[in-house]
């Protein structure tokens, strides 16, 4: 899943979702940082995880060091769940981590326009604009 600034049309990052586990994890890029995207990327990753993959459970982890990634955990309702104390990079890196999260479903989404309740039914993803 990218993610694209409706103001700007700028990438501004991604979200992976891994089916199998159940776990999603994805990145801002620098310049978007800092400004409540990550918070808004997870909410739609768990949205689209509940409602188009069907997985009861989302998880998501963190490195100790991102404090960061901790508050848009937080922001996005994801609480405190036993994880693994170590996580590997894709590109073999390892690091500590911690604030592994599981998220029930149906919570709030924040829209452009402000907080609003979204339903499972409905798609995280906006229409495309019809010409």
């Amino acid at each position: 899943m990218v993610c694209v600034r409706r103001d700007t049309g700028l990438h501004a990052g991604y979200l992976e979702l891994h089916h199998d586990m159940g776990e999603i994890g994805g990145i801002l890029a620098p310049d978007h940082r800092g400004q409540g995207l990550g918070a808004e990327l997870f909410l739609a990753g768990v949205e689209f995880a509940h409602g188009h993959a069907s997985l009861p459970t989302v998880r998501a982890g963190k490195a100790t060091a991102n404090l960061a990634c901790l508050r848009a955990l937080e922001r996005a309702d994801f609480v405190p769940a036993p994880g693994p104390a170590r996580h590997t990079l894709p590109d073999g890196r390892e690091l500590d981590s911690v604030g592994t999260g599981t998220r029930p479903p149906h919570r709030r989404a924040r829209g452009i326009e402000g907080e609003v309740e979204r339903r499972r039914s409905e798609s995280p993803i906006p229409s495309a604009p019809r010409s």
